[in-house]
């Protein structure tokens, strides 16, 4: 089994982080979003950040120097999960009767989560 390029994964990476940007900035400018518009496009992001972190796991493995990353990467995702599951639980009890779109302040607290999440991938691709 061959190891995986450093130079790949942080392109990955930085891929990563310029469509969290843009998603970002997309979902700044809308008023409301559906809810499975907004699932489909994390879980898309999540499922790329889990396969960039497989990929520092294998080099953690053999260079100590990615380890690191590999922790920090490893806190984004469970903070991305965990806060994102608590903002989701607000969307669900807020709107069931009658709203069909994310939207108010648990987008702006989304918002703020992605903004967050975003800061701390730029320095984690620092150390990559």
């Amino acid at each position: 089994m061959e190891l995986p390029n450093s130079i790949e994964i942080r392109n990955d990476f930085l891929g990563i982080v310029n469509n969290l940007d843009s998603y970002t900035a997309f979902l700044s400018t809308e008023e409301s979003i559906e809810h499975k518009e907004l699932l489909d496009n994390l879980l898309m992001m999540k499922m790329r950040l889990y396969k960039v972190w497989d990929k520092i796991r294998l080099l953690a493995v053999t260079e100590r120097k990615y380890s690191k990353a590999f922790e920090d990467l490893r806190k984004v995702l469970l903070r991305l999960t965990e806060d994102f599951c608590q903002i989701e639980m607000k969307f669900v009890k807020s709107s069931l009767p009658s709203k069909s779109g994310f939207q108010g302040e648990l987008l702006r607290n989304l918002i703020d989560l992605l903004k967050d999440v975003s800061k701390q991938m730029k320095r984690i691709e620092k150390n990559i």
